[in-house]
């Protein structure tokens, strides 16, 4: 099965039209639950009601994108995606206890309880803490340099902070466009 998923997703992903559904389907396995909080907060109501409108849209990129996080073992998004929706269906309770509510938020809970734990178990929390160190490490030497005025002939990646050479067009660790 691991090996039908791998070639689905490895075609998906190579794709020119799938691959920015893809993409975009997996941010909004996280952006749908944090929209779902979000939008519980009373003071932001009024733009909210607007917004609502694309509910129906996101939520079916939410659910597509948490298959493809599943599919591809993409466990931190699952992680904070489930989080937020227990947190969602604990902030509707303050309209009222109901079972529907109660069993929402023991299943969101739990699942989001079994991602943290098989994510703590893979290697992927250690290489996303290890990839934010490294980013930030970039970002306090390109400060430093630049405080300093070392940085007068260097030009630095905007993206990851990567060392680049003047006549760079494009930053050859991340690819990003060097302006």
């Amino acid at each position: 099965m691991q090996k039908v998923q791998n070639a689905i997703l490895e075609y998906a992903r190579g794709n020119k039209y799938l691959a920015p559904m893809i993409k975009f389907a997996s941010a909004m396995a996280v952006v749908y639950p944090v929209y779902l909080i979000v939008s519980r907060l009373s003071f932001l109501d009024f733009a909210w009601r607007y917004i609502s409108m694309i509910s129906a849209i996101m939520y079916i990129a939410y659910f597509t994108g948490t298959i493809l996080c599943f599919a591809g073992n993409k466990l931190i998004p699952l992680d904070v995606a489930y989080s937020c929706m227990a947190l969602n269906y604990m902030f509707g309770l303050r309209y009222g206890i109901s079972l529907n509510r109660l069993t929402y938020i023991a299943f969101y809970a739990l699942i989001a309880g079994i991602c943290i734990v098989a994510t703590t178990k893979t290697t992927q929390w250690a290489q996303a803490k290890e990839d934010t160190l490294k980013t930030a490490a970039k970002y306090v030497e390109a400060t430093e340099d630049i405080l300093s005025g070392k940085s007068k002939e260097e030009i630095y990646c905007p993206n990851c902070g990567n060392k680049c050479s003047k006549d760079m067009k494009f930053c050859n660790n991340c690819g990003t466009p060097i302006k």
